[in-house]
């Protein structure tokens, strides 16, 4: 298996990584010396090969910002100009770009940001797989550098919108919806005191706390150390069963409801039922249901 890592400042070329990938040594490009991203892998090495890709068909709306985007990311990809990359834009199993396999692979994570509404082919078919998108640190409209940022949702107040945006072009480059607590990284110190709580519950309570890593015992209290998203199925058993805790700094975010349980209770009925269809048996609904 080759593996090859990128720079993804100069984005550029392919260069084959000499360590095992899972290896913490770190390659420098030898251009601008910034540090290289593994980029692929694949059961061969790079060779001379010329790939072709063909713009097969596109669904974006005629209208807006993602086509806009997608034109000037058609202009970079074929070396077109404006007029000729709207043209392509509308016409179907179009080459748009001939090249090396360097090339090709930059080209190819161009694109993947508009897939599924568009769809093109590459001929050959590229015998490398790609480990992540190298466009985070730069973007690949303007080649500035890229910065992590979170933000509101409107109208959902428990959820942010968090991932890679570039300030220059004034867009995201790649994001997610998620929920306040996963992109909290406070560490919250909360402190439960064991005593007095059901043995049923404390053995609940307990494992959950089995899989939290930073945790210890002071006494007859579980003192735990983590970030929000950690921590919160704790805090939901806490809330559930109304037990007693100390938090700090104070927790700002909804806790989730634990999701509650069911026991099916035996009727006298289906235990008529069961005895009918086992003779001999003798057993009451009550003795049925205290098994539970």
């Amino acid at each position: 298996m080759y593996v090859y890592e990128i720079c993804p400042y100069c984005m550029d070329q392919l260069y084959e990584r000499k360590q095992p990938i899972d290896d913490v040594v770190v390659n420098y490009c030898p251009r601008c010396g910034s540090k290289m991203e593994c980029a692929c892998l694949g059961e061969q090495r790079i060779d001379d090969t010329i790939y072709k890709i063909i713009l097969n068909d596109v669904s974006i709306p005629n209208l807006g910002d993602k086509k806009n985007k997608f034109i000037k990311t058609l202009m970079r990809v074929g070396g077109f100009d404006l007029e000729e990359a709207q043209g392509i834009y509308r016409t179907e199993n179009t080459l748009i770009f001939e090249g090396n396999v360097s090339e090709t692979y930059v080209n190819m994570n161009l694109l993947e940001d508009f897939v599924p509404d568009i769809h093109y082919t590459v001929i050959p078919q590229f015998p490398f797989e790609s480990l992540l998108n190298p466009f985070i640190s730069i973007c690949p409209i303007c080649g500035n550098d890229t910065v992590s940022r979170t933000e509101e949702v409107n109208n959902r107040p428990d959820d942010v919108k968090s991932g890679i945006y570039c300030e220059t072009c004034n867009d995201w480059i790649m994001f997610t919806i998620c929920s306040k607590s996963q992109v909290d990284d406070t560490k919250y110190c909360v402190e439960v005191s064991l005593e007095g709580i059901n043995s049923e519950v404390k053995k609940k309570v307990m494992h959950i706390l089995d899989s939290l890593c930073n945790k210890k015992l002071k006494g007859n209290s579980i003192i735990v150390l983590d970030r929000a998203q950690n921590i919160e199925d704790l805090l939901s058993i806490l809330e559930a069963y109304s037990i007693s805790y100390a938090i700090n700094p104070p927790y700002p975010h909804k806790i989730p409801k634990l999701n509650p349980t069911y026991k099916n209770k035996w009727t006298e009925e289906e235990v008529r039922e069961l005895i009918k269809a086992n003779p001999g048996l003798k057993i009451t609904a009550d003795e049925l249901n205290a098994l539970n």
